[in-house]
């Protein structure tokens, strides 16, 4: 979303804001465990919040002429995606408020995979990326109806995100998320990339990457980065490279980032470590029952090697795993938790697998998904046959992990940076 709004205001020259309606400081986000618990009163909160009158408000005071809602990141499509139901009441708000004389536009994950969702919503519902410019051109003439986006080739082309286009101050902790590739090779069963972007990935230039970290480093003294890629480190060969331009660079930052573990070597653990890196994040999932359930295309014993190297390293290791998969029970999740807890990793992310529309978990459970779920939501368990102690096992081995990020994103305050 944030790239659009700076795509349509270079190309255009027309003020546009961005208005994050679930910015929270740091310090404020809930734990694992509170979301699991809070889950229960998602549906009533999506009704009455505090939120939505803010947002009224905003509509009120500013009246915009194009509002465009994202209901999902399609740069990131296999974090959780946001809740259709949550864009929808967004839309419906924006044509009470401000009638028929705004345009509105629905853009993200959801609506690729189910535009036929939002026809009665919104006035446009945008498929796929929006970056190009017979795409832009299109929003600027008000076009209504589906708009058939294009995955953006030139990622260098994309302008430099900047703060202040935000509406709401937010905590730096809501600025350093930053990606230099889109897609992903690989076709695990519960995510939504190929039906989105195909499991080709388009890589960012290095050294386009790195003037925007260096750009939010010394601009917003954005201290700490989270390196989103799905995996930065495919191929092997631009890792390494990122990593020696860093040193080249002399930049004073942490930074994480996410990898499958047949990308680790000790080569690039050493390297990563000399860069700055702090934590590596590990799509573990469970064990080998649960990678070969979820179309992981992994091994126990290859995540096993990967958490030993980055420990060798002196790097950080959080290992996400995931709750629920076809063909098993409860019983292959207890075996499953004993393996992840062998692994010792630095923190543990624990999620309960979600059957979103378009992927092919969705099409193997054949259910009717509810437009509501997210990836802590507690009614999951009962559609895969989880016992509630089974979920809090899990839920203790969270709390029991060091929080990847504790004493890196203290902005502001004393951070340790890389020598």
């Amino acid at each position: 979303m944030q790239c659009l709004a700076e795509m349509l205001a270079a190309t255009f020259g027309v003020e546009v804001k961005v208005l994050n309606l679930d910015a929270e400081p740091h310090e404020n986000y809930a734990s694992w465990p509170e979301i699991y618990e809070e889950s229960v009163h998602l549906s009533a909160r999506l009704q009455s919040h505090v939120v939505w009158e803010e947002y009224e408000q905003y509509l009120s005071e500013t009246r915009p002429d194009i509002v465009i809602v994202g209901a999902g990141d399609l740069v990131l499509p296999t974090v959780d995606f946001g809740i259709p139901r949550a864009a929808r009441r967004v839309g419906e708000i924006t044509k009470r408020v401000l009638g028929p004389e705004v345009t509105t536009y629905v853009y993200g994950v959801f609506p690729t995979l189910d535009p036929s969702e939002y026809y009665d919503v919104f006035d446009g519902v945008i498929v796929s990326e929006a970056e190009t410019k017979r795409v832009l051109g299109r929003l600027m003439r008000r076009d209504r109806g589906l708009i058939l986006g294009e995955l953006t080739e030139d990622l260098d082309s994309v302008p430099l995100l900047r703060w202040e286009r935000l509406v709401v101050p937010v905590d730096k902790a809501n600025m350093d998320y930053i990606v230099s590739s889109r897609g992903c090779a690989w076709q695990c069963a519960y995510c939504a990339t190929p039906a989105v972007t195909g499991r080709r990935i388009r890589h960012m230039g290095v050294g386009r990457f790195l003037n925007e970290v260096e750009f939010r480093l010394n601009e917003y003294g954005v201290t700490a980065q989270y390196f989103a890629d799905m995996n930065l480190l495919v191929p092997k060969a631009r890792g390494r490279e990122i990593c020696r331009q860093i040193i080249a660079r002399g930049l004073k930052l942490k930074w994480w980032c996410e990898a499958r573990s047949d990308s680790i070597d000790a080569e690039i653990c050493a390297l990563m470590k000399q860069a700055g890196c702090s934590h590596v994040k590990l799509g573990v999932e469970g064990n080998q029952a649960v990678m070969d359930a979820l179309h992981k295309m992994e091994t126990e014993e290859r995540a096993r090697q990967a958490v030993a190297m980055l420990k060798d390293a002196g790097l950080g290791v959080v290992a996400y795993t995931m709750l629920g998969a076809p063909g098993l029970a409860d019983e292959d999740f207890q075996r499953s938790y004993e393996f992840l807890k062998s692994l010792e990793a630095t923190h543990y992310v624990v999620n309960i697998t979600v059957p979103h529309p378009g992927t092919p978990l969705y099409s193997q459970v054949k259910i009717e998904a509810a437009d509501d779920w997210q990836h802590l939501d507690s009614r999951l368990k009962d559609l895969w046959g989880l016992r509630e102690d089974t979920v809090q096992k899990f839920m203790k081995l969270n709390r029991m992990g060091k929080k990847e990020d504790s004493g890196i994103r203290r902005y502001g305050k004393s951070v340790e940076v890389a020598a």
